[in-house]
């Protein structure tokens, strides 16, 4: 990420939550808090993974500036026909407005549907069995090797 480009977040349980309240720049302060944040994070095994990406749209966007995304889930959702159609809905309404990457966490995560959304958004997928923070520098890695 370049310094004018903004990320967040985004976690789900119950319901959705962004790690800040509005896109924030990568800097060594919001590098630090995001890793403790993540390290801190619990798999529950639940979640409604349309509704994560559709709360994306409810920040507010910079069409000038790059916008990613960092969706960390441990989504066992298999790939119905209705999720297939809300992803596909979610993509093109998306249309590249932000980039979305994932990190997949757990041994049972469905890393086809993972990648799916990534690929989709103009993102990549991270999958690990647990979550260390070498997997938030993997994924950080692979945000600045699109640029």
């Amino acid at each position: 990420l370049r310094s004018v480009d903004r990320f967040n977040i985004v976690t789900f349980h119950q319901e959705v939550a962004f790690k800040y309240k509005i896109w924030q720049p990568l800097n060594e302060e919001t590098k630090n808090s995001t890793r403790t944040y993540l390290m801190r994070k619990r798999a529950h095994g639940i979640g409604d993974l349309n509704n994560a990406l559709r709360s994306l749209f409810s920040m507010q966007l910079d069409s000038s500036r790059r916008t990613v995304a960092i969706l960390i889930t441990d989504a066992k959702d298999e790939l119905t026909k209705e999720m297939d159609e809300k992803l596909s809905k979610f993509a093109l309404d998306n249309a590249g407005k932000v980039e979305v990457f994932v990190c997949g966490i757990g041994p049972t995560v469905n890393r086809s549907l993972l990648e799916r959304i990534a690929v989709d958004n103009g993102g990549q997928c991270v999958v690990t069995e647990v979550f260390e923070s070498n997997a938030f520098e993997e994924i950080l890695g692979r945000i600045k090797k699109e640029h």
